[in-house]
């Protein structure tokens, strides 16, 4: 790979010991994308959370498979439906 590809969705564990999704550049090695998953909607998770405030230049996602609610919270956190998420990504 040459400086500034993406090298791929890695697992990332936080403090908390939950699991999110991250796309890695492989030149700084910091997540482009952070993505938190639930199943309904519910407040913006705390382990996304930290992560977007360690890397505040990060996207930060949390989809919800049956959500309906789409916003944005203060941290600069989207929270929408996983349908428009997934959408997004064709």
């Amino acid at each position: 790979m040459t400086g500034g590809e993406i090298s791929g969705i890695l697992p990332i564990v936080t403090p908390h010991r939950r699991y999110l999704a991250a796309q890695i550049e492989q030149e700084r090695r910091k997540p482009l994308l952070l993505v938190e998953a639930k199943w309904a909607d519910t407040e913006i998770d705390r382990s996304l959370r930290y992560l977007k405030t360690r890397f505040p230049e990060s996207s930060a996602r949390q989809i919800a498979a049956t959500g309906r609610r789409d916003y944005v919270s203060s941290e600069g956190i989207r929270a929408a439906p996983a349908s428009v998420f997934l959408a997004g990504l064709v």
